[in-house]
């Protein structure tokens, strides 16, 4: 286990041992993540599913959408809010749908507006993690557009709260990261080997 501290050199630290990973074993490790994300009564019971594509050898969702498409649920991908900086919105995508890459070179859905869904509305929520601890702290690309998106979270009066779950390799867990109070943290973080709770 990796004991270090500093988010910005732990992230590269993480970044580069991920990178290390065949394109053979990210494929194997997805896909028994994917099964295991299948299987929970929480994705069993979401209609509106956020996932993401993965980029520099994340956890790929793409077997997740599979499933998800194949029982009628609804895939959604995050797009970068023009408007309001550091937030996302999230647009439906279906298989074969075009993408565009946006201003940080993640491939994103078009905008059309009869595919616009806001994050409160999401039933479930796929996050991308670069490291992360046993109390489910989540280390993110840097950007904080999660934190900031479902920010409204911290609003115990929400009545529709989305089930938030990181996926990881279990290399990517560590001693401690330390939180910040405006830190989303996943309900629920699902590696390989097993599934770690917040709860």
């Amino acid at each position: 286990m990796i004991h270090f501290f500093d988010k910005k050199h732990l992230r590269r630290l993480l970044r580069e041992q991920r990178s290390m990973i065949s394109p053979t074993a990210q494929q194997q490790i997805s896909l028994k993540i994917a099964q295991t994300i299948i299987r929970l009564p929480e994705f069993r019971a979401a209609k509106r599913i956020a996932c993401y594509l993965a980029q520099e050898n994340e956890i790929d969702m793409l077997p997740v959408m599979q499933k998800a498409w194949e029982s009628n649920k609804k895939i959604y991908l995050p797009v970068i809010q023009s408007l309001k900086k550091g937030t996302m919105d999230f647009y439906e995508y279906e298989e074969n749908d075009p993408l565009i890459e946006n201003r940080v070179h993640i491939q994103e859905p078009e905008k059309h507006t009869e595919k616009l869904t806001y994050p409160w509305t999401l039933d479930l929520v796929m996050m991308p993690i670069v490291g992360f601890d046993e109390a489910c702290h989540r280390l993110g690309r840097g950007g904080g557009y999660y934190d900031q998106t479902f920010s409204f979270l911290k609003n115990a009066e929400k009545k529709h709260r989305p089930f938030l779950i990181g996926v990881a390799y279990e290399f990517q867990k560590v001693e401690n990261i330390n939180a910040n109070e405006w830190d989303i943290n996943p309900d629920i973080i699902v590696t390989e080997e097993k599934i770690y709770s917040n709860q």
